[in-house]
């Protein structure tokens, strides 16, 4: 009964009908869902089952980050905003812990990552129907005419849903061996690539060469494949450069003046940085000083939440990846290609994202927490094979304030240089 609520809060999330079909405009279903999820974890709980809390580092980072943004409110002098910032991001906190401890089996994993795969083609399919004209989810397209979707999926966050899943959809292909299922694969891959490009997110464009790039690499067999997928990468963007005007400009800030503007602006962002260098400016408060997005989630998380909080987002990379690592080394005495392939699915997506954000705002991203919780429970789902630290480590922090440190300074020069 509650994976099937997973299911449904999936849907929910990524297909958003709560916010376009007639007679379920206004219902809060997805808060009813997260209600009866919760009880259903409490439950699990009073049987005195196993319950995923602070067990593993990313669980551990994901309370550290939520305190880093409740913490980043106290800048804006307004106790209102703290307490309503406070509760928005435990619902953020709830639905990972609530996804970490019911999916508990590699069937149910891999039909998450289906209802994930099918929800996100459908929504492709009403971005692509609204370039065409017909706008089932009546929000229209922007002015230029680029695709978005309904609720949270602007322009930009469509654009890296798709991306993640296309990431995803991979690992699935992998594993898949009824040919059938694979032709649908083949062919939900194909609106992903349309409707990103129908985007014209230069992120989201960028991104989607990352997880073709990234995919080959870690996917492929062939030496040859992963020496020359860098190149192959870099001819997909000289491609994209000429057949997609906003993406030509994104390299040249002396012609684009959204380009430059926005080079201006992480400028001012780094000097706030340093008059509030521990806990930020305050969460969602960049567009209050600059009047525009920050464009960029390097900036926004750490202009936002400060050097704190920007260390917690970027440890639950770390230790995602970490994570995946030992899974790939144990491949041989783990057996299970299914999870090794979800698990390189996540690690492509990840690296892409990490690619991509850097033209894109996405820190809080939905999408994002959610890959973060999977990812948690592929480790899970490992555990009876590989022994995972739980610790957090003296010189994984250190690796972190390098990370962080170089992250900042690369920036930094990036500016300079422009």
């Amino acid at each position: 009964m509650f994976f099937s609520l997973v299911v449904f809060y999936l849907v929910l999330t990524f297909i958003r009908p709560q916010d376009f079909v007639q007679g379920m405009v206004g219902i809060p279903l997805v808060q009813f869902v997260i209600f009866v999820l919760i009880i259903g974890v409490i439950l699990k709980a009073g049987n005195k089952e196993k319950i995923e809390l602070i067990q593993t580092q990313q669980n551990k980072f994901m309370f550290f980050f939520w305190f880093a943004v409740v913490m980043s409110t106290f800048a804006v002098h307004w106790l209102q905003y703290t307490a309503d910032v406070f509760f928005s991001w435990m619902r953020y906190v709830l639905i990972y812990l609530v996804l970490v401890n019911t999916i508990n089996s590699t069937k149910q994993m891999s039909a998450a990552l289906w209802v994930i795969i099918l929800s996100v083609a459908m929504t492709s399919w009403f971005g692509i129907q609204q370039f065409y004209g017909n706008d089932i989810v009546g929000v229209g397209a922007h002015h230029d005419g680029r695709i978005r979707g309904v609720g949270i999926f602007d322009t930009n966050q469509l654009a890296y849903t798709i991306d993640f899943s296309l990431a995803l959809l991979i690992g699935l292909f992998k594993s898949t061996r009824n040919i059938l299922g694979k032709i649908v694969l083949f062919i939900i891959g194909m609106i992903y690539v349309y409707a990103v490009y129908l985007t014209q997110s230069r992120g989201g464009l960028l991104c989607l060469i990352s997880v073709l790039v990234f995919s080959a690499i870690v996917f492929g067999k062939s030496k040859i494949l992963k020496t020359f997928a860098p190149g192959f990468g870099v001819l997909g963007v000289i491609i994209l450069m000429k057949i997609s005007q906003r993406f030509s400009s994104t390299f040249d800030y002396g012609a684009d003046e959204s380009a430059q503007v926005r080079m201006d602006i992480w400028g001012g962002a780094l000097s706030l940085l340093k008059q509030y260098p521990l806990f930020g400016i305050g969460f969602q408060q960049f567009r209050e000083y600059f009047k525009r997005t920050a464009h960029s989630a390097y900036i926004e998380c750490s202009t936002e939440l400060g050097l704190f909080g920007f260390f917690c987002w970027l440890a639950l990379f770390y230790f995602c990846f970490k994570n995946i690592g030992k899974i790939e080394q144990s491949e041989d005495a783990l057996d299970e290609p299914v999870l090794i392939n979800y698990a390189k699915a996540f690690k492509v997506a990840l690296l892409a994202y990490l690619v991509g954000c850097f033209f894109s705002g996405s820190t809080y991203y939905i999408t994002l927490f959610i890959l973060f919780a999977l990812i948690v429970v592929i480790r899970k789902l490992c555990a009876h094979k590989i022994t995972f630290e739980k610790k957090i480590l003296f010189y994984d922090v250190i690796k972190i304030i390098l990370l962080e440190t170089g992250l900042i300074t690369m920036i930094h020069l990036f500016l300079k240089r422009n």
